[in-house]
């Protein structure tokens, strides 16, 4: 059996607020004792910068960090460590592809596809990058995916057709940030096949599920480590060492492993992962990133799996027998196959602003999150109320969830 209260009592925040339910993991989860300890130890008697010293201390945290690179390149079975860089978070590293790789790439006419949908951070990127493109003469398109009208995944006939051979660059989400749906994204590799280069973002199922790099086949995966128990700040961008060679810097300065021309007119691209983590790292950051790695093994990702479906299928199960007009948004009551989900899910009640939902919910300690949820469609339509679940929510969370709407609509 799952021990849900067991893991509750490994959460601080949430053995101090024992009346709170937070149901808004979508856009953080909870950080366990582990990982709050590791975090305190290193400010409190281990507070050095690495790769600068000469120094015990200092070579110690410099292993750690490298110990933490390992351990995520096992984590998402990474083909080796250069191929793990560590970023501030999942919007870094998606800038990170956009300036170290697009801007040297993309030419005339070239094309990236990607889905409205989709996150803004996976988005907003690709038009801002256009834009600097166009200021330099150079024009790219941005080509939609179309997503599923009922499920919520991509239309993946519709994408197909859309690749051509100006197609250098496809983003797509593994989990769906507001629909809790796998987006199919390593069948969508076998149909346009390997020369198109594939970008994933895995911040919504890294540390809910199995996140396989060579399974995905992707070239880039970013995700955020906030989402996956660490501390804010800390963040995963893995490249395929299959387009090191094409990769630039474009954050230099201390800790830059090429030379430099003191002649003052060129720069040694460098090597990997360091390519890309000049400057000082978010160190305390890493270090969480590592402890929430064992924290999340020896929970097991399975056990993960299996809790977040029981939960999700729960959910949908007591919204629909309540005697209220409950709209979903598309998810994976609407796919064709089983019902699994990963622990979100988006609805509103008709007639009834998902703000004001949200505000009642609140008075009765339920966190939830109300809004577009960083979709770029800000308009009343596109709003909704995201549940958004994770390993220490219950049966009897949802229940009490369910209570209060009852109560008060």
């Amino acid at each position: 059996m799952f021990d849900v209260n067991g893991i509750k009592e490994r959460f601080p925040s949430i053995v101090n607020n024992p009346d709170v339910i937070f149901f808004d993991n979508g856009a953080t989860a909870q950080k366990p004792d582990t990982v709050l300890e590791v975090v305190n130890d290193y400010y409190i008697n281990n507070c050095v910068n690495t790769g600068r010293s000469s120094y015990s201390r200092a070579n110690r945290i410099t292993l750690q960090i490298e110990e933490v690179r390992k351990k995520v390149e096992n984590f998402i079975n990474a083909s080796n460590v250069n191929e793990v860089v560590f970023t501030s978070g999942a919007t870094d590293s998606l800038n990170t592809i956009v300036y170290s790789w697009a801007l040297h790439h993309l030419k005339e006419g070239d094309e990236v596809m990607l889905c409205p949908t989709d996150h803004r951070s996976f988005v907003l990127p690709w038009i801002n990058v256009k834009n600097i493109l166009k200021n330099f003469g150079i024009n790219i398109e941005l080509v939609l995916i179309q997503p599923d009208k009922n499920g919520g995944d991509y239309e993946i006939n519709d994408l197909v057709e859309k690749v051509s051979s100006k197609t250098k660059l496809i983003c797509l989400t593994d989990v769906h940030s507001v629909y809790g749906v796998n987006m199919k994204v390593a069948e969508i590799r076998e149909r346009v096949g390997d020369e198109v280069l594939i970008s994933i973002d895995a911040s919504q199922s890294v540390g809910h599920k199995k996140v396989d790099a060579q399974e995905l086949k992707a070239d880039f995966i970013s995700f955020s480590g906030h989402k996956m128990f660490t501390e804010t700040g800390i963040g995963v961008l893995w490249v395929n060492e299959r387009i090191h060679s094409q990769l630039h810097p474009f954050k230099i300065g201390g800790g830059y492993p090429g030379a430099v021309d003191w002649n003052l007119s060129s720069i040694e691209i460098g090597e990997m992962p360091k390519l890309l983590e000049s400057g000082t790292l978010n160190i305390s950051g890493i270090l969480s990133l590592g402890k929430a790695i064992d924290f999340i093994n020896e929970i097991g990702l399975n056990n993960i799996e299996s809790h977040l479906e029981e939960l999700t299928k729960y959910l949908y199960k007591r919204l629909q027998e309540i005697d209220l007009e409950i709209e979903f948004l598309p998810g994976p009551i609407f796919c064709k196959k089983a019902i699994a989900g990963y622990g979100i899910i988006p609805f509103n009640i008709k007639g009834i602003n998902p703000t004001d939902v949200g505000f009642v919910l609140s008075e009765s300690d339920i966190l939830v999150r109300t809004g577009s949820h960083c979709i770029s469609n800000e308009d009343l339509e596109h709003q909704s109320i995201r549940v958004s679940l994770h390993i220490y929510n219950s049966i009897e969370e949802i229940d009490r969830f369910i209570e209060v709407l009852i109560e008060n609509f």
